[in-house]
């Protein structure tokens, strides 16, 4: 039986209400995975946890380091570039994962991004300075996992809301063939615009200053 079946109904509602308001917590766990791989994958090693209303609830572009992800200990790991870098972050009981190649922290660790929906987590990201991996970072490097004291910055970044699109222009009109927009009409010149009026207005003029002799037709 609970110790909490035991508690008057007042002293459970407080319970409950506290629960539903303490903030959830992001907990951050990584690891390296050799490659090829020689059996089972290697245990996660805790790396943090964070407050969701310290990273969550921000209007900006949050960066975080150090003084919000908690320091966890634990032995080093080290990978020899050939493998991958992981990172999981669990919410709740629901998990997100990112991977990169261990040859990309060579220079620098990675920057953590956490995509948010709605305040809800999606997905999170690596991103390294290193855009690929060189022959020396994979053949005779060691990389050490990262140390929560060191950590990279975490970015929060929200999806951009566009306007609606009943108040955007339409769309151009597309060719059948080819799927491509079709280019703008040819500006006509002035010329090509008005010469049937130019014309008619031409031909009436020579009509008004004919001479009487050649408007009149002639007596029989």
């Amino acid at each position: 039986m609970r110790f909490t079946a035991l508690l008057p109904l007042p002293l459970l509602l407080v319970e409950r209400i506290y629960a539903s308001a303490a903030p959830a917590a992001l907990h951050f766990q990584h690891r390296f995975r050799p490659f090829p791989s020689s059996g089972d994958a290697p245990e996660w090693r805790p790396l943090g946890s964070a407050s969701v209303d310290s990273v969550m609830d921000t209007a900006r572009l949050g960066q975080y380091s150090g003084d919000v992800v908690s320091s966890v200990g634990g032995a080093a790991a080290r990978d020899n570039g050939k493998g991958w870098y992981q990172v999981g972050v669990e919410r709740d009981g629901e998990w997100v994962m990112a991977s990169t190649r261990a040859c990309l922290m060579v220079s620098s660790p990675p920057s953590l991004v956490l995509h948010l929906t709605d305040s809800h987590l999606s997905s999170i990201s690596l991103q390294t300075a290193q855009a690929r991996c060189t022959n020396d970072s994979v053949t005779s490097s060691t990389v050490q996992l990262p140390s929560s004291q060191a950590l990279w910055d975490i970015q929060v970044q929200r999806p951009v809301r566009i306007g609606s699109p009943s108040n955007s222009a339409p769309a151009p009109p597309a060719d059948p063939t080819t799927g491509l927009p079709k280019p703008p009409p040819v500006e006509k010149s002035f010329v090509q615009k008005w010469w049937l009026p130019m014309l008619g207005l031409a031909l009436f003029a020579v009509g008004q200053f004919a001479s009487p002799s050649e408007a009149q037709p002639a007596k029989a």
